[in-house]
C-alpha cells in the first residue's frame, strides 16, 4: 500500500487485521488523542465500499459501554476508513488463548 494519509491523523502502526480491513493506531492531531483507524483492504470494490461505510454508520448509531465509539467514516485518496475510539488491552484471540474457548 502507498503511504496512507488521512487529513488530521498521524498514522503510527498496524495493530490488527481481518478479512476485510486492517486497523491502525493513530493520533487525532486536533485533540491529541489516540484513535483506531479501520481501513478497507480492497478500495477498488464498490460492493465493499457500501458495506464498509454502512458498518461504520451502524456502529456509530450504537451507544453502549461495551462498544467502541465511532468518530467518523470517510474516504481519503481512495482509501475508505472508520475512525473510532482506541482501547488499549488484549485481543479476543489473546483472551481465548489465556482462558480457553
Amino acid at each position: 500500500m502507498s503511504k496512507l494519509a488521512i487529513p488530521g491523523l498521524q498514522i503510527l502502526n498496524e495493530i490488527g487485521q481481518g478479512g476485510m480491513a486492517k486497523v491502525y493506531l493513530a493520533v487525532q492531531e486536533s485533540l491529541q488523542r489516540p484513535v483506531a483507524v479501520k481501513l478497507l483492504n480492497n478500495p477498488d470494490s464498490p460492493r465493499f465500499h457500501e458495506r464498509f461505510m454502512n458498518e461504520g454508520r451502524y456502529l456509530a448509531a450504537l451507544s453502549h459501554s461495551n462498544t467502541v465509539e465511532v468518530y467518523d467514516v470517510g474516504e481519503s485518496e481512495g482509501h475508505y476508513y472508520i475512525l473510532m475510539e482506541y482501547l488499549d488491552g488484549i485481543t479476543l484471540e489473546q483472551l481465548v488463548q489465556r482462558y480457553g474457548a
